[in-house]
């Protein structure tokens, strides 16, 4: 799947930048701040419009509003998070409310999800590992442009 087919049009969320090229409106769930602030630092580069979302009660608040996002990166293995119950709750959420599916992207200290099936089957589209690698989320998030982008390291 394309991951550009995940932004949105016309409701607000994804907008054209300077140079005129659509940034996805990203939410980050991730219950360690320092791991969500490296993520949102590296989103903000991109010029990705994102919030953050620390417990699944915030999370749950941001998705159940007014907001639309492109692309969840969350944290899988966060402890008291509840990200299967997280995924369950967006995915019925897009199926009852006939929203666009957004991409789902896990977040891991450790891969649990190496299978491709098993992302599928657990309502994900992709996974990263972390430490977060700002090319592989760049790629995952189907960006071209990338600021800064020879600064950064090329394996994941």
């Amino acid at each position: 799947m394309n991951p550009r087919s995940y932004l949105s049009e016309g409701d607000g969320s994804a907008r054209p930048d300077a140079l005129g090229l659509v940034k996805p409106h990203v939410l980050v769930v991730d219950g360690r701040p320092a791991d969500s602030f490296i993520v949102g630092c590296y989103l903000q580069q991109f010029g990705c419009p994102h919030d953050v979302a620390v417990t699944f009660e915030d999370a749950i608040r941001r998705i159940s509003g007014e907001n639309y996002y492109d692309a969840i990166i969350i944290d899988v293995a966060a402890p008291r998070l509840g990200a299967a119950d997280l995924i369950g709750i967006i995915r019925r959420r897009e199926q009852t409310d006939g929203l666009r599916r957004a991409q789902l992207i896990a977040l891991a200290a450790f891969a649990p999800l190496d299978d491709p099936k098993e992302c599928l089957k657990a309502g994900l589209d992709d996974y990263l590992s972390k430490p977060c690698n700002p090319r592989a989320l760049a790629q995952k998030l189907g960006l071209k442009e990338m600021p800064f982008a020879e600064r950064w390291p090329t394996s994941d």
